[in-house]
């Protein structure tokens, strides 16, 4: 887990003590305060929680325990600092650009915290986020059900639009009162986090993989598969690939002028014990 796959100090934390290293359940703050040299639990719990912001000699603990390197530490710094601003209302920009220097596919995304994707892990959400930027696009259910290849019913469309103008995920153009996206930032889950939300959406979009398969030409589609023998111990820097592949694809995909939505599925396991 790379504290560059956040752009949230707190989340990255939250991220690290729900998979500590030799710990099949999160960790809790006595025994991580203990780790990090602090004796009272609240030094780690309070700045999981907001209350407090990781002080300089608490983040050269954790630096030290998580054996960053230098440029995870500033990254991680920078991270606090901009919190910092953003509490006391002022600008952030220097700050941003030096992040974007180090990690600059991190900027350009909004993490989803779980409480959220719990209510737009179905998959058409997300479809219909995207749809709702293309230039043919709608704002009417039967419409979109009928371009979700009736996957949904023209209430399920009207009900997605509703949570996503909810979530704010999605907004109105202040005169024309088109839906338009209400942040050009992508969304995306924190990685290696268990979560159920995110294994629900993973496990509906294999299905519509499976259901194009077979309802979608050969020229529509791409599926490939690729079974190999490997070094467990290479299995972080192989995931790494994948992502900054998933991150390259995307940025040069994307188009004003795109006229559908496409799903890109990775799955990375092994078959044996």
């Amino acid at each position: 887990m790379r504290v560059f796959d956040f752009n949230d100090h707190r989340e990255y934390l939250k991220a690290i003590r729900n998979q500590f290293p030799g710990h099949k359940k999160p960790i809790n703050f006595k025994k991580w305060a203990k780790l990090l040299g602090y004796r009272s639990p609240r030094s780690v719990e309070m700045i999981l929680q907001g209350e407090r912001s990781p002080s300089l000699p608490m983040m050269r603990a954790l630096a030290r325990h998580l054996k960053w390197s230098d440029q995870e530490y500033r990254y991680f710094s920078l991270l606090v600092s901009r919190d910092k601003l953003s509490k006391q209302g002022k600008p952030t920009g220097d700050v941003d650009e030096e992040l974007k220097t180090i990690a600059p596919s991190q900027l350009s995304k909004t993490l989803l915290d779980d409480s959220v994707l719990r209510v737009i892990s179905e998959w058409h959400h997300i479809v219909i986020k995207q749809l709702a930027t293309l230039k043919k696009f709608k704002h009417d259910s039967e419409w979109i059900a009928d371009n979700l290849r009736s996957k949904i019913s023209p209430k399920d469309a009207e009900l997605a639009i509703q949570t996503l103008l909810n979530l704010k995920v999605l907004t109105r153009h202040p005169e024309t009162k088109a839906l338009m996206l209400s942040t050009q930032k992508a969304l995306y889950s924190a990685n290696d986090v268990p979560s159920k939300a995110v294994r629900a959406h993973h496990k509906q979009m294999m299905e519509r993989a499976a259901e194009a398969l077979e309802e979608q030409g050969v020229l529509q589609r791409h599926f490939v598969s690729l079974t190999v023998k490997g070094e467990r111990s290479r299995v972080p820097e192989i995931k790494k690939r994948l992502q900054d592949f998933i991150d390259e694809l995307n940025s040069s995909v994307e188009s004003e002028d795109a006229d559908g939505v496409f799903q890109f599925n990775i799955q990375f396991f092994e078959h044996t014990r």
